[in-house]
């Protein structure tokens, strides 16, 4: 297994600055950390996981949209040590539910095996409030 590190958000665009604020302050040392979104809801993901035990994670991120094709190109499950799951509670989402967020949570406990899932309501707004984001870089 290698190195490589990869945080998955929910969407693109806010998503993005996120990112770069993370590997600024947590993973400055890391040579390879990749970005990918998953375009819809943390419950949506849940239910493509739940269809297949064996899914490989990397395999339906990088299926998602041509953004994630390019990023992972050349990139399998052996080498990605670390995933990071940062997705927004979305409980008016018309599959939310609460049994189904613990089930994800019980899953999604580790990074270096199904990965690790932080979620919150709303996940962009959360992570501003950090001091660490607050920073010039950082337009929400």
């Amino acid at each position: 297994m290698s190195d490589t590190i990869l945080l998955v958000f929910e969407g693109a665009r806010t998503e993005r600055h996120i990112f770069n604020n993370l590997k600024k302050h947590y993973f400055s040392g890391q040579n390879s950390i990749v970005h990918a979104t998953f375009d819809t809801d943390i419950y949506t993901l849940w239910q493509e996981v739940r269809k297949d035990e064996f899914l490989d994670l990397i395999e339906l991120i990088r299926d998602k949209n041509a953004k994630n094709k390019s990023e992972l190109q050349g990139i399998s499950r052996v080498n990605v040590s670390q995933i990071f799951l940062f997705f927004d509670y979305d409980g008016h989402s018309h599959n939310a539910s609460d049994e189904a967020i613990q089930q994800m949570l019980a899953h999604f406990d580790n990074e270096t095996e199904n990965g690790k899932l932080y979620i919150s309501y709303p996940m962009v707004e959360a992570l501003r409030l950090f001091p660490k984001f607050k920073t010039p870089s950082l337009k929400i």
